[in-house]
């Protein structure tokens, strides 16, 4: 295969230039060639061609060979330059090879010729090759020391007894020492003694061994004596047959890193303690009015069921109403709250999900009756889902609450059955009312806090705003969702969604007043211990029970545990917050050390209210649990379940381990 060749011939005479050229074409070039024979005319080619080889004659009638070499190496090109002639002698090729000229060929022996070309193209080739990779590598040092330099993180190099070999600028302005002052310093010198035993270890266990450190942070002693913190990355330096001959490092100052670190913790522990503040005044807020609400409620419904008179019941009837809208408030409030805090754990159980929204739809009727409302319950079916029971009924209540609320006539109803919602099995339950609807704009906003369809002075509706808040962040805390559906005039319908199945690992122990039984009284009348400082509330706890049971009541930890010395009790209905020394959990665990308290029911009453508080008391010996406030019909369903679980497990209503001691004598 031809070889591509572009020669420039400086010749006078035209059949000179041929025979150069029929000896090349000869030799296997592929030539692309061109004759000048005047000074302009080779200036002119030079400037504006490009040639791999200059062929030139030494004498010519207009100028010299000779000439012609000087323009030529004032282009400071370095193609190879042969001369061709006939007349030169070896003096004349001699100056002309100290000019610069690669070689010289007689015309009278042409043979040379050819090997002449070959060698000197061959050599330019060579020469450019180690041109360009010599300008490569000048191009690479100045780029790495142009970034050696400029970095903003310090680099630094030592011999293998730490002692300072080479920096950059960022390392000498890190520590304040120039570059002459840290060759006669070592590493260890401008590191506090604190970090010395640590970073040996790192040079013997990690550099040496394996010739990187891994990111790790130190201090080091500027030269004003300021100790301030680095963090760095150390490699090991080896010679060319691989000898360790000492170390380098990239050196960062996180002054300022540190600071932000420490202004971010500082931040966090703000933020945990106003956290913690808020949790401690929800308890006590929490507490603080559920239990004069319970003495509300309570003996307002004793009111109700004791009058005659038609105007005394229907004001009995307004307190009652009055205290539960507030108390559900209160309860939506703290709920909002507790989500926000993170103080809600569920309470995973098994549900038949038709039976428990049939049952809460029974607290409904009443309201239902009074405004002429069709109250529909859903067909009972076999649906089971694993639910918290609580926020599932908290869920429907507001939602039922909302549909009479919002329905002047017509119906509300539940539906519960299985459905097909994006490629997967749920558990849809819908309610659904004739009420007056909601506008499109409002659907986009009635899931947001303290938002309603009616804001402002010239709303119509009584309500805080936050059921339908509450409804969607308790659906989602079960893995569910909410949805609604609704035109304005002819009602809505709110449905939930819940994946089937649904499993949660976390669950709570012990039974509360939603999850009681129905089952019986015991036939022989228990006896019960009521501990309770509030003298209203204990009042009305006794008034509950009275009629099923012997009750005794105790004002604080330490009368309770001189009543439990005299006779040993059926069951033990116990405030948490206690005003003595002893809280309620302290009672229980004083309770459980005497002899036939063993294995009582000892039942929470209190103010305390969330999952997480609930967990705590169960876990501290107590049974049962029922929060404040509290009515008759649910203590007392919890009070017979509680007694019925104790009958269960065949322990005899007299719970006393010491066969001589006797229900009605007194213990020693």
């Amino acid at each position: 295969m031809a070889k591509p060749l572009k020669v420039l011939f400086i010749e006078d005479q035209a059949e000179d230039c041929e025979m150069l050229v029929y000896e090349l074409k000869n030799a296997g070039y592929d030539l692309r060639w061109k004759r000048v024979d005047t000074m302009p005319a080779l200036a002119e080619t030079l400037e504006k061609d490009s040639w791999d080889l200059i062929l030139s004659d030494y004498a010519m009638p207009d100028f010299s060979g000779l000439v012609a070499l000087g323009v030529f190496k004032k282009t400071e090109l370095e193609i190879p330059f042969i001369f061709v002639s006939g007349v030169m002698g070896e003096s004349t090729a001699v100056k002309a090879m100290k000019m610069g000229a690669s070689d010289y060929v007689m015309k009278g022996n042409l043979k040379r010729l050819v090997p002449a070309v070959e060698r000197e193209l061959r050599d330019y080739a060579i020469r450019s090759k180690e041109k360009k990779a010599e300008k490569a590598l000048v191009e690479s040092n100045r780029r790495w020391k142009e970034l050696f330099e400029n970095i903003r993180d310090g680099w630094v190099a030592t011999e293998l007894d730490g002692r300072f070999t080479e920096c950059n600028k960022a390392f000498e302005l890190m520590l304040g020492y120039s570059v002459g002052e840290l060759k006669n310093l070592t590493y260890e010198r401008i590191t506090p003694e604190k970090w010395h035993e640590s970073e040996q270890e790192i040079v013997r266990n990690k550099i040496l061994r394996h010739g990187y450190s891994g990111v790790y942070e130190k201090e080091y002693i500027r030269s004003d004596g300021m100790v301030f913190p680095v963090e760095l990355s150390s490699y090991l330096r080896k010679d060319e047959k691989g000898s360790p001959i000492g170390f380098w490092a990239i050196v960062r100052d996180i002054t300022q890193r540190k600071k932000m670190e420490n202004a971010l913790r500082e931040s966090v522990e703000k933020a945990e303690a106003v956290s913690h503040l808020k949790s401690s005044l929800l308890l006590n807020i929490s507490h603080e009015l559920r239990t004069p609400m319970n003495g509300i409620l309570g003996f307002a419904a004793f009111l109700k069921e004791r009058q005659t008179d038609s105007e005394n019941i229907e004001m009995a009837d307004y307190i009652v109403s009055s205290g539960k809208r507030l108390m559900a408030t209160l309860n939506s409030i703290l709920d909002l709250a507790a989500l926000e805090s993170d103080r809600t754990l569920l309470e995973m159980t098994d549900i038949n999900l038709s039976a428990v929204i049939n049952e809460l739809i029974l607290n409904f009727q009443d309201l239902a009756r009074k405004k002429n409302i069709s109250l529909v319950p859903c067909e009972e079916n076999d649906l089971h889902l694993a639910l918290d029971l609580s926020l599932l009924s908290n869920i429907i209540h507001h939602l039922f609450d909302n549909a009479l609320k919002f329905t002047s006539s017509g119906s509300v109803s539940a539906t519960v059955e299985k459905v097909l919602y994006k490629g997967k099995e749920f558990a849809a339950i819908r309610i659904n009312d004739t009420g007056i609807g909601i506008t499109e704009s409002h659907l986009k906003l009635i899931f947001e806090p303290f938002r309603q369809a009616s804001e402002g002075l010239g709303r119509k509706f009584e309500g805080s705003g936050l059921g339908l808040t509450l409804c969607k962040q308790f659906t989602e805390l079960m893995d569910g969702e909410i949805d609604v559906e609704s035109k304005p005039g002819e009602g809505s319908s709110f449905i939930l969604r819940f994946p089937l199945p649904v499993m949660h690992p976390k669950s709570i122990g012990g039974k509360s007043a939603e999850s009681a039984g129905r089952t019986t009284w015991p036939e022989e009348m228990p006896y019960v211990l009521i501990v309770e400082d509030n003298p209203l509330n204990s009042d009305l706890t006794a008034r509950f029970i009275e009629d099923v049971a012997h009750v005794d009541k105790a004002a604080d930890g330490y009368e309770a545990l001189k009543f439990a010395m005299t006779r040993v009790y059926d069951a033990v209905l116990m405030d948490i917050h206690l005003s003595s020394e002893m809280d309620g959990l302290v009672v229980t665990e004083e309770l459980r050390k005497m002899a036939g308290y063993a294995a009582i029911p000892i039942i929470a009453i209190t103010g305390y209210s969330t999952a997480k508080e609930k967990e705590h008391i169960l876990s501290a010996g107590l049974t049962h649990y029922i929060a404040k406030p509290f009515d008759k019909e649910s203590l007392r369903n919890l009070l017979r379940t509680a007694l019925a679980e104790t009958q269960i497990q065949n322990i005899p209503l007299s719970r006393i381990t010491d066969p001589e001691i006797s229900r009605n004598k007194p213990l020693s």
